[in-house]
């Protein structure tokens, strides 16, 4: 039996959603702004050329992590910056990505007799490192599939059963539990795991079962319910699992044998409320079909940039700024209902690509929590240098960048009378 709610869950504001990819042989980007209206953007080398390798992470500044016999990282712009070899007897070959931090990033070896983590440092994007090699408990003759990182730090790994491992700093493996779930013996299944943002509830998907389990991640056997008969497709389907900064589920079906499903969505306000065994055709996902996606492509999002709404000096209707002073020009960064501007690095900010001023001993960054428009929401007024500004006489809009304490991107704009020296 099952029971289907309307109520949502309570999200935390994660990244505001970004281009969804898609990635096989090459990158497909997909805007997914309007689930009734998906659309394919582009797809990447335009010429014809084959995207290499396997696995795919985007960090909070849109820069993409990959493996080719090593850790590949491309700039947002897709161009590549970095790359890490691996050197390796056994094998060199990085399947999945998992970034634990700016700083370190994880990747799934599904050699046998045993999986490995091969560990990165990128605290350098253009100059990564492999820093560790790990072999994965429990994972004797089978392969690794998918890695995720849980709210509290555990590196989820996911091959015939579910391991959840702890680790030190340097990627050494500190405890390991595994979560054997059972199947029929015929099938070697392999799984892809996620988590739900704002709830941490725990996603898989097995191959060849066409099915999808959502449990606690303290009792991972004890599910709390399960979606049947998502794709279309018998072999590889489904085959990899995403979540949108709103909650809505993507998950990439394998478009062989026939199949006409690449993408099956299910709304975020649907699955809070998923309990028992359902048929997918009840929680009315959505599904969407392209020639330009083939062959079960692993997915991800790539952080988009929040869209917020700011004042140059608050109160005055023309915002003149007379280049060349060595004075400052306040500018407010507004709250609005789904976003607190108050979450905002001060470090981070740059209007027309003057920082803020700095004052006292400590150095501390001239800002102010007020409720500048009076809408009853705490903004975020600052103090930045006019001496700095990049922008010239004539122009009408000053630019605003920034990110948010948990590496969230902003911008924002606000017309402008600039006035020379």
């Amino acid at each position: 039996m099952f029971s289907v709610t309307g109520t949502e869950a309570q999200r935390l504001p994660l990244t505001h959603t970004g281009d969804l990819y898609w990635k096989t042989s090459n990158l497909t980007s997909l805007d997914v702004s309007d689930l009734n209206n998906i659309t394919i953007k582009g797809v990447f080398p335009s010429s014809g050329r084959v995207f290499p390798g396997e696995g795919m992470a985007f960090d909070v500044h849109g820069n993409l992590y990959t493996g080719n016999e090593g850790l590949e990282i491309y700039d947002s712009e897709l161009n590549r910056i970095g790359y890490a070899p691996i050197q390796d007897s056994i094998s060199t070959r990085p399947m999945t990505i998992a970034l634990r931090s700016p700083q370190q990033a994880f990747a799934c070896n599904p050699t046998r007799p045993f999986a490995r983590l091969f560990v990165f440092d990128t605290s350098d994007l253009r100059a990564p490192t492999l820093t560790n090699i790990v072999t994965i408990p429990f994972s004797e003759h089978n392969e690794c599939r998918g890695i995720a990182f849980d709210a509290t730090g555990h590196l989820w790994v996911t091959s015939n059963a579910l391991i959840k491992l702890g680790l030190d700093p340097a990627g050494n493996i500190t405890t390991s539990e595994v979560f054997q779930v059972a199947r029929p013996p015929s099938w070697q299944p392999a799984f892809w795991v996620a988590f739900e943002p704002g709830t941490e509830r725990l996603f898989w998907v097995t191959i060849n079962e066409n099915r999808m389990t959502v449990a606690d991640p303290d009792n991972p056997l004890a599910p709390i319910g399960e979606v049947t008969d998502i794709c279309d497709n018998l072999l590889l389907s489904p085959v990899t699992l995403a979540f949108s900064s709103r909650g809505d589920l993507f998950v990439s079906c394998g478009n062989v044998d026939g199949a006409t499903t690449d993408l099956v969505i299910f709304r975020a306000s649907i699955l809070s409320g998923l309990r028992g065994t359902v048929h997918s055709s009840t929680l009315n996902p959505i599904r969407f079909a392209s020639p330009e996606l083939v062959g079960g492509g692993e997915i991800a999002f790539k952080p988009g940039v929040i869209p917020v709404m700011i004042d140059i000096k608050p109160g005055d209707s023309e915002n003149t700024i007379k280049l060349g002073t060595a004075g400052v020009i306040p500018v407010a960064i507004l709250s609005s209902e789904s976003f607190d501007a108050t979450t905002v690095d001060p470090e981070t900010i740059t209007l027309a690509g003057a920082s803020v001023r700095m004052v006292g001993k400590a150095s501390r960054f001239l800002c102010s929590e007020q409720d500048v428009n009076e809408d009853g929401r705490l903004d975020m007024v600052c103090q930045v240098e006019t001496a700095q500004f990049l922008i010239e006489p004539g122009q009408s809009v000053a630019v605003l960048e920034a990110q948010t304490l948990d590496g969230r991107r902003i911008r924002g704009e606000d017309s402008v009378r600039i006035v020379a020296d």
